[in-house]
């Protein structure tokens, strides 16, 4: 009984829709002639031109063909990143194609890990060092820096991108939860 009002409902819903044969043509409008009236009859604003804002990014590349990029946290004032260190992290790597490998930015906690030389076989060593809390950053990873042995989804030469967002750096271990 409930599959057949379902079915008359949606046949009425269908019947009260109108369609249209052909797509109407949006009417293009340059941007530098839209009036105030225009936009507030679309509730919008006008938009002021975007200015960089990525002043303070930082690139480099460390030993063995990593590169990295590093956004910081605008107005940052926390100590960097150093060896011994407690890090809480967010992070996700992926493959050239984008296809993620692993990522930690749906979890309901993030990564705690100390930084050691051996963190990462030593490939996002010199990036990390130039972080501090609230910092992120895009690292390009040669594929055979950190498999020994490439895994069937790796072809030698890849890129791996590996994308790290630095919540705390500690000196000493986090209290278990």
């Amino acid at each position: 009984m409930k599959r057949i009002i379902c079915l008359i409902l949606f046949c009425l819903f269908l019947g009260a829709c109108k369609w249209d044969s052909e797509p109407k043509q949006m009417k293009q409008v340059d941007p530098e002639k839209v009036t105030p009236e225009m936009l507030e009859r679309l509730g919008g604003k006008k938009r002021e031109k975007a200015k960089p804002q990525l002043a303070n990014v930082k690139e480099g590349n460390s030993s063995g063909g990593v590169s990295y990029t590093i956004y910081p946290k605008p107005n940052n004032t926390e100590p960097k990143v150093k060896m011994g260190n407690y890090l809480t992290m967010n992070m996700s790597y992926s493959t050239p194609e984008d296809s993620i490998i692993f990522s930690s930015f749906g979890r309901a906690k993030p990564l705690s890990i100390k930084f050691a030389e051996t963190l990462f076989r030593g490939a996002l060593n010199d990036g990390l060092q130039e972080m501090a809390a609230g910092d992120s950053a895009v690292f390009m990873v040669p594929a055979e820096k950190m498999y020994s042995r490439l895994p069937s989804f790796v072809k030698r030469g890849d890129q791996l991108k590996y994308l790290v967002k630095l919540i705390k750096v500690e000196e000493m271990v986090p209290p278990k939860k």
